[in-house]
């Protein structure tokens, strides 16, 4: 499993994330500002995803083409009806999904001191992992959110320290999932958390740009406890990313 995994990072490292032109992405910022605007997004978002099937399953998930916030359950010989803030199907990829969720929105947000949180919930193998960290054929929203927050911060000029901490929760254990490895060219402090009765430390580490955030999250998939599933190599469970902004 580690070795097809590290394939994986090796992959996901290979690959950049585009537009380094300044002008363009000020002009994508305002633009996704607009769109945000007219949304109307509230405190709290709940949307859904339906993965993408395996070979020989039939979905019992269905989409309304002229009503993004739809979705319609086969339920025995009955059609049952759901209403959310939007609804994505199997032909949405994660990029999609970052912006049409406020991704820059969320950002901006950050940025001005706001406190913002993605969770994502579900079953085993219904697409939590490949969503938030994405496979070796695309970048999950988490990426998305991090590469943007140090371009953001670089594009208006300001001062502002960004502080990253992984860990992952397996019933009462905690795992702190940055890696011991290089730990003294980084800079970081140490938090605690408590299960129980028990105290677990963790580090926060203060990240200077995308390269290296891209590579302790990736560094952290390779190090979880869990095994991977049929829809990706790194399976989601109760891994908690968190990435904060200070001036």
């Amino acid at each position: 499993m580690h070795k097809r995994a590290y394939s994986e990072s090796v992959a996901l490292a290979n690959r950049t994330l585009g537009r380094s032109d300044e002008k363009s992405f000020a002009k994508e910022l305002k633009g996704e500002d607009k769109n945000d605007e007219k949304q109307g997004h509230k405190l709290e978002n709940v949307v859904v995803r339906i993965r993408k099937l395996e070979k020989n399953e039939e979905s019992s998930l269905h989409t309304d083409p002229n009503d993004k916030t739809t979705l319609y359950f086969n339920k025995d010989f009955s059609i049952e009806k759901y209403n959310f803030d939007m609804v994505f199907n199997e032909n949405d990829n994660n990029e999609i999904i970052f912006k049409k969720i406020g991704g820059h929105l969320i950002v901006n947000n950050v940025c001005r001191g706001f406190k913002e949180t993605v969770i994502t919930y579900g079953q085993t193998g219904s697409g939590k992992t490949y969503t938030l960290f994405g496979s070796n054929k695309e970048y999950g929203i988490v990426y998305y959110f991090v590469y943007h927050l140090y371009k953001l911060c670089n594009f208006k000029n300001k001062k502002k320290t960004i502080y990253l901490s992984i860990y992952e929760i397996l019933g009462d254990t905690l795992v702190d999932l940055i890696s011991y490895q290089n730990e003294k060219s980084i800079e970081f402090y140490t938090e605690e958390y408590y299960l129980k009765t028990i105290r677990y430390p963790y580090k926060v580490v203060n990240i200077k740009n995308y390269e290296t955030a891209k590579k302790i999250i990736d560094t952290a998939c390779l190090l979880r406890n869990v095994e991977a599933t049929s829809q990706n190599m790194r399976f989601e469970r109760c891994k908690e990313a968190h990435c904060k902004e200070a001036h």
